[in-house]
């Protein structure tokens, strides 16, 4: 019996409960998601200044791992009550295109996790005059009443929410994922 706790894509860590019936030698895959690994794009078509790296457990003891095809393999004798515990980092990234995406040159956008955000006119009176310099500047911050419960990134006094949620505060709202790069 395989189970999963974790409240991923909004929280980075996570928690499997490896709880075979007899104690047996098998593999557990762990998906180790190319972003959290600063691959935002397989084919090298976008960049982040991701910091951190992924963490990973076993019984509170951290492991080392290699990443093949996107899974980190544990292979061990497990037993029942084993834990796998994965912490992803989920810092607020400035995210950058490839310098022959010409019309995305001097722009980034921003993500937490998977999710990308974008700036919308509701919280930035001046949206064509946001711009982004790192993914240190910017901050997480819950916020349960908005939206049945969405965080938003701050960057300095520019607010974004996650893309997936544009266009829910208002009829006449514009938004910009990519914005101006410092």
């Amino acid at each position: 019996k395989v189970s999963q706790h974790t409240a991923y894509p909004y929280a980075g860590d996570v928690e499997i409960s490896v709880d075979p019936q007899t104690a047996a030698k098998f593999a557990v895959k762990v998906r180790i998601p190319g972003w959290a690994r600063g691959v935002e794009n397989p084919d090298g078509l976008y960049t982040s200044d991701l910091s951190g790296a992924p963490v990973l457990k076993v019984n509170g003891k951290e492991v080392r791992y290699k990443v093949t095809d996107g899974y980190a393999t544990l292979e061990r004798k497990w037993r029942r009550g084993d834990r796998i515990t994965l912490s992803l980092p989920m810092q607020p990234r400035v995210i950058t295109a490839h310098e022959k995406a010409a019309e995305l040159a001097g722009q980034a956008c921003v993500a937490s996790g998977p999710v990308i955000y974008a700036f919308e006119s509701t919280d930035n009176a001046e949206l064509g005059s946001v711009a982004l310099t790192s993914g240190s500047d910017c901050t997480i911050e819950r916020h349960p009443e908005l939206l049945s419960g969405v965080s938003t990134i701050r960057c300095g006094s520019a607010v974004a929410i996650p893309y997936y949620a544009i266009a829910n505060r208002g009829r006449d709202t514009s938004h910009r994922v990519w914005v101006a790069r410092k």
